[in-house]
């Protein structure tokens, strides 16, 4: 999920910061009023001063990248420096990790996949997302090791798991987790490490003035009982 806080102004003594998000499937955004991420900004107004103030709205992900290019006062939230060419930290100001995500390979319980290499995916068929990349399986497909079978829908690829059509699918930890709960599917499906990352929150140089709160708010969070069941409710293991 990818979040740009922007800072206006509103009125003389209040800065309101909108956060903008681009990843719209759950558990980051359910409906219009709900999610992950309207949590994390109504907890995130709770933990501020009135005279700094936040609000959620969603944009397509260039428009993100249009944003730090031209050196605006954002933050990103819930990325990895990886994702942004800033594996060093230098570019941006980083926070520390909001929480452990990943990609999980996705088999049946009873024709369970133990993930530890390339190798444990050959001969099987893949259900992928249509125009996403997945690394060292993309090699094992043009190689003829794993067949790939394309749709464009996340949730179609766990219902034809469901059903046999295919072995495997990759998916993100939070949404897998998310719809496994939120549709009982409990115990049909064994989740297999795939590649592991952090989420943390990126602000562009211009936020130094707002750097230390935001960073002491993040740091704050592992011991916040709030944001622990906030994080239970969506299926988010720590």
């Amino acid at each position: 999920m990818l979040i740009i806080l922007s800072q206006v102004t509103n009125g003389a003594d209040t800065k309101v910061v909108r956060v903008l998000s681009y990843y719209e499937i759950p558990p980051f955004k359910i409906s219009d009023t709900q999610g992950l991420s309207f949590d994390l900004v109504a907890q995130l107004n709770a933990a501020s001063s009135p005279s700094l103030q936040f609000t959620l709205q969603h944009l397509p992900r260039n428009r993100i990248n249009i944003a730090l290019k031209s050196e605006e006062a954002v933050i990103v939230l819930l990325v990895n420096p990886a994702w942004f060419g800033d594996k060093e930290k230098t570019r941006y100001f980083w926070s520390e990790s909001l929480f452990q995500d990943g990609n999980d390979v996705v088999s049946l319980v009873s024709s369970p996949i133990n993930y530890t290499g390339i190798e444990s995916l050959k001969g099987k068929k893949m259900g992928a997302l249509l125009g996403r990349k997945y690394g060292l399986v993309d090699k094992a497909v043009e190689k003829g090791d794993i067949i790939r079978e394309d749709v464009n829908d996340l949730g179609r690829n766990l219902r034809k798991l469901n059903a046999g059509y295919i072995d495997f699918t990759i998916l993100s930890r939070t949404w897998s987790g998310y719809l496994i709960n939120s549709q009982f599917l409990h115990g049909k499906f064994k989740r297999s490490p795939f590649k592991d990352f952090t989420r943390h929150l990126l602000m562009s140089r211009n936020l130094k003035p707002h750097v230390k709160f935001l960073t002491d708010w993040v740091n704050s969070l592992n011991h916040n009982e709030q944001w622990q069941t906030t994080l239970n409710k969506y299926g988010i293991k720590q």
